[in-house]
């Protein structure tokens, strides 16, 4: 099943990128080579799914400090954090505020943009509670062994 048949899918009937028959989707991905991705100082991008497992490893690293930072006020402080920044509206690339800063990524035309903000904040979205499900302990304080990739910089961006 082909991306754009799967986002447009998931636009329609309002889910966040779901598992879609068994596949596992961006997020998945994401979360799944994170550990071994943040320890890049450098990243090849071969085509556009690339950017995203860019973009999402950059949010999971600024979700990760913002947890540790909320982390001594409780799990629940925390997810509703988490859900807070995952439900502001995201910058595009070439706006003040965009996550992932350089050439990686070109100035979407007029028309896209507010597409492409809704698909970051389904992404955002859809990360968020993927994320709070493996990042805590079982006493609910954030794993000691999570805290240590928030002092981690994915590409040297700084996310504090």
């Amino acid at each position: 099943m082909d991306v754009t048949f799967r986002v447009a899918l998931c636009r329609r009937v309002n889910v966040a990128l779901a598992d879609l028959a068994g596949h596992k989707d961006l997020v998945d991905e994401a979360v799944y080579y994170f550990r071994s991705n943040v320890f890049f100082s450098s990243f090849e991008m071969k085509g556009p799914a690339d950017r995203v497992l860019v973009y999402l490893t950059v949010f999971m690293q600024l979700c990760l400090v913002r947890a540790v930072d909320e982390g001594r006020r409780g799990q629940p402080a925390v997810m509703t954090a988490l859900n807070a920044l995952a439900a502001a509206t995201p910058a595009v690339s070439g706006e003040a505020g965009f996550l992932v800063p350089g050439p990686f990524y070109t100035a979407p035309a007029e028309a896209e943009r507010e597409d492409l903000r809704a698909y970051l904040k389904q992404l955002r979205a859809a990360l968020v509670p993927r994320l709070v499900e493996i990042i805590f302990d079982e006493s609910g304080d954030v794993s000691k062994w999570w805290k240590q990739f928030a002092k981690l910089k994915f590409m040297q961006i700084s996310t504090r």
